[in-house]
């Protein structure tokens, strides 16, 4: 790893050579040198186990920065909670958000990776644009989705948690949690795909009894008031209860 990380360096210096960068890179160097030496990563996401232990190994006695707060309430983000019943019952809201609700793209988080696939087929059949994502397919073949949905070749992204992070897609407009995450912490990053760079965004999740327990956490996480949208002619037989 370590190897691989000061080819990195490498390959970023001559970078900034090229750039045009030598004398900050010179001072960089300098700095570097002296027997104190402060070093600085920096992430995303800080609050994430595989970044945790790359700082244990490689830093010592590090100190942690962080500029906002993680999980404060993202203020362009309208969000909305939906009750179902059955999962006949979440297609059908499903279908009748993505009719109705005003977005260019819509990113639609689900549990697994053959609820991506089945309903990027169904909403393709239906006459959406849809396109399926998950972290079992290769690299290649999710670079190629991906570059596709940037482009606009289709409106609707059906994903799993692997699209939850690091993607900054300013066209879309509309995040529908199919399924709540299982981890709470979660679904900060799933809306935040949405209300980027000051622009407004709708976040609606779907809960069903099976969700209950998701939502519950999610609810004293982000301290949400117990409040639910009604579909009309959707109504959900479960209250909750």
């Amino acid at each position: 790893f370590i190897d691989g990380l000061e080819l990195l360096i490498l390959d970023e210096a001559d970078r900034m050579l090229d750039l045009g960068f030598a004398n900050e890179l010179k001072q960089i160097h300098e700095a570097a040198c002296h027997r104190l030496r402060q070093t600085l990563m920096f992430s995303a996401t800080l609050a994430h186990t595989e970044f945790e232990e790359l700082a244990t190994v490689l830093l010592d006695n590090p100190h942690r920065v962080t500029v906002g707060q993680e999980l404060a309430p993202h203020e362009d983000i309208e969000q909305r909670f939906v009750l179902c019943d059955h999962l006949d019952h979440k297609q059908a809201l499903l279908e009748h958000l993505l009719r109705h609700e005003t977005y260019q793209q819509a990113i639609i988080f689900t549990a697994t990776r053959s609820d991506t696939e089945r309903l990027a087929q169904l909403f393709n059949d239906k006459g959406l644009s849809a396109a399926a994502l998950s972290g079992e397919l290769k690299q290649n073949a999710r670079n190629t989705i991906m570059d596709g949905f940037m482009r606009g070749h289709h409106s609707l992204l059906f994903t799993t948690d692997i699209a939850s992070r690091g993607l900054d897609l300013l066209n879309v407009s509309l995040v529908i949690n199919f399924d709540m995450p299982k981890v709470a912490a979660e679904f900060v990053h799933r809306i935040g795909r949405t209300g980027r760079a000051g622009a407004k965004g709708t976040a609606v999740s779907l809960v069903s009894l099976k969700d209950w327990p998701s939502y519950l956490a999610v609810q004293q996480l982000l301290q949400l008031d117990d409040s639910f949208t009604a579909l009309p002619g959707l109504e959900a037989k479960f209250n909750g209860q």
